[in-house]
């Protein structure tokens, strides 16, 4: 192997490397949480009761909208609304796939949340990626009135772990999203 091909190779291995990195810090340690628009609108993964408390006490999240589908049959839901009803946060539940188009009665629904929920917010699916791009990337355009391109771009990334086209269709966020651009 020539030096050349080895620099390449060992180069590439640590791009490979700072990027998977980042993927486990995001998921695993950071879970996914990130600032829309501070003091109004944060983003995470699924969170347990005591994020939601620590979200509450550094951020003061006044309402939780879930994008995940509501059930009473699961512990993790019956414990994320025992803690918003305990740290007395407004609950949302708007169902929404990651791989199947997000129907319009959803979305107009989300919107109606998201411009008329207490503030600050927290919106959030199992992974913070994908349903909860489509939700902010909405939050953007509708409430915001940013561009479409640019919304979209600021929240249906990589950055927050949203992969279109790699394992599943979770592409399936962006036409959604530009479906409802296209009726409003």
């Amino acid at each position: 192997m020539t030096p050349m091909i080895k620099k390449i190779l060992m180069t590439f291995g640590a791009i490979v490397a700072i990027i998977f990195l980042f993927f486990i810090y995001q998921k695993f340690i950071n879970h996914n949480f990130h600032t829309v628009e501070k003091g109004v609108l944060y983003r995470s993964a699924q969170p347990t009761p005591e994020m939601l408390k620590e979200y509450k006490d550094k951020y003061g999240i006044k309402s939780v909208i879930s994008l995940r589908r509501a059930r009473p049959d699961k512990e993790w839901y019956r414990q994320e609304i025992r803690a918003s009803e305990e740290l007395g946060m407004a609950h949302y539940d708007v169902a929404l796939s990651s791989t199947m188009p997000a129907p319009m009665k959803k979305m107009e629904e989300l919107v109606q949340i998201l411009k008329t929920a207490e503030r600050p917010m927290l919106i959030h699916c199992l992974g913070g990626s994908d349903r909860t791009g489509l939700g902010v990337a909405l939050y953007f355009y509708a409430v915001k009135e940013i561009p479409p391109q640019i919304a979209v771009k600021k929240s249906l990334s990589v950055l927050y772990g949203h992969f279109p086209y790699l394992w599943m269709n979770t592409d399936a966020m962006s036409q959604s999203f530009y479906r409802y651009t296209k009726k409003y």
